[in-house]
């Protein structure tokens, strides 16, 4: 069927750029092994495992030694799923608010996790309340509660612009009362790519969200939950361009797994 060489082509073009994106991660762990590229490389990990469920659930005969067991091993795929949306947002979470001065920046953070974790609850009870058929070929069939999932995309999609807001307002702020021209041209490619990602991610959501209140997605729903995995991780993914000149610093690496602290922001703004 066309249909399913077009999801085909999404699974082999998705876990590709999964393989590269976990590969990114893990450079940057070995670089700098520092705990929150650590944990992002799990996230990295399990987006890709939580991928690979998706291509068997679509390609893989279940009726024999497999044993039928869709609904159990949807739940294996669900707890992939859970894991590394938590780790890849918490990621995302900590390095977006890392300029927000201190004495706000612990409340903001308590507050997103919370929003985090009612967002990953919508999404739970859409599982729960899903329903699982084998069709003619033995492949898993899950018809998932779709209010419930598209209120969860609608609450990661208000995350994204969130954080978003709350990164790039005390990011510009630092930038233009920064003195040192050899810290703005650190910075600015840090500042850009970091926004880019997530604006990319907001773009994404919402064409995936209208596309699914328009009833666009039926049969291709591996198609939307595959582009917005990929724009999850990648939101929270930084690449490193490591310097092969040992020469040379590439100052600019050093933003990208830690951003200047509020405490830096205030005192070149004093």
């Amino acid at each position: 069927m066309e249909s399913d060489k077009i999801i085909n082509g999404v699974f082999f073009l998705s876990l590709t750029l999964g393989l590269h994106n976990l590969y990114i991660c893990v450079t940057a762990a070995i670089a700098k092994s520092i705990r929150i590229n650590i944990i992002q490389s799990v996230a990295s990990l399990f987006q890709l495992i939580n991928q690979i469920w998706f291509i068997m659930f679509f390609n893989v005969d279940f009726r024999g030694f497999l044993d039928s067991q869709c609904d159990f091993y949807g739940d294996l795929e669900l707890g992939c799923f859970i894991i590394f949306q938590m780790l890849s947002f918490g990621v995302l979470i900590f390095r977006m608010t890392c300029l927000i001065p201190v004495k706000y920046r612990h409340v903001v953070r308590i507050s997103l996790f919370v929003l985090l974790v009612v967002d990953m609850g919508f999404s739970i009870h859409s599982n729960m309340n899903r329903s699982t058929t084998l069709n003619e070929f033995g492949n898993c069939v899950f018809i998932y509660q779709k209010f419930s999932n598209q209120i969860h995309t609608a609450i990661k999609i208000g995350l994204y612009v969130l954080l978003f807001v709350l990164f790039l307002v005390p990011a510009s702020h630092y930038y233009d009362n920064t003195s040192f021209q050899s810290t703005k041209d650190a910075f600015r490619p840090v500042m850009i790519s970091i926004s880019s990602r997530v604006g990319v991610a907001i773009i994404g959501l919402v064409i995936c969200l209208i596309l699914s209140f328009a009833e666009v997605w039926g049969m291709y729903y591996y198609v939307e939950f595959s582009i917005e995995n990929y724009l999850a991780i990648t939101a929270s993914t930084y690449e490193i361009k490591l310097e092969r000149d040992t020469n040379k610093k590439n100052k600019s690496s050093e933003f990208v797994t830690e951003p200047p602290p509020a405490e830096t922001q205030n005192e070149n703004t004093t």
